[in-house]
Order: structure tokens, then C-alpha cells, then sequence
């Protein structure tokens, strides 16, 4: 069952949208406390440092690759969001 959502939380959600291409199905903070998730997240910190071989060795199980796969491409795409909205905040300060 939905609960009624706020400004906030919906403006949020439109945020997400935006970035990501879609809306989490649930509470996106939910998602810590699913095993497999802190698992991708802790494949991706080594993956991240191009050490992930050394955690999971050569072969690592698909879920985890495909999983690092979104994560890091979700990663990217809010982290290009955040740039392109602090140029757009430096470009209206400098106009001002």
C-alpha cells in the first residue's frame, strides 16, 4: 500500500526520474537493508578502484557484475546531473 507523499518527496521523485529514467518502486533508502544490494555496493567500492578481482576473484557471479553495471551507471548519471547544475548556478552567478 502507497502512502500519501509530501511536495518534497514528489519533487524528489522527479528528481530521480530526471537522472535515472525512472522512479524507484519503493523507498529508495529501503534498499540498504537488502543483503544483495549492500553486496553491490561494497563489489563496487573495489570495482571502483579497479580492484574488484582482488575481492571476488576472476570470475564473480553475473548478478554482482550486472548489478555494479547499474549501479555505476546511476552513479554517473547523478554525478553529471550535480556538475551540470553547479554550472548552470556558476553561469547565473557570474550574469548577476
Amino acid at each position: 500500500m502507497r502512502h500519501p507523499i509530501g511536495a518534497a518527496a514528489v519533487a524528489s521523485l522527479g528528481a530521480v526520474r530526471h537522472v535515472c529514467g525512472t522512479e524507484p518502486p519503493e523507498c529508495p533508502w529501503h534498499a540498504y537493508s537488502d543483503p544483495e544490494v549492500l553486496a553491490v555496493i561494497d563489489a563496487w567500492r573495489w570495482f571502483d578502484k579497479g580492484q574488484l578481482a582482488l575481492r571476488l576473484g576472476s570470475d564473480p557471479p553475473r548478478w554482482i557484475v550486472e548489478g555494479v553495471r547499474v549501479f555505476n551507471a546511476a552513479l554517473e548519471a547523478a554525478r553529471a546531473d550535480v556538475m551540470e547544475l553547479e554550472s548552470r548556478a556558476r553561469k547565473a552567478a557570474n550574469r548577476a
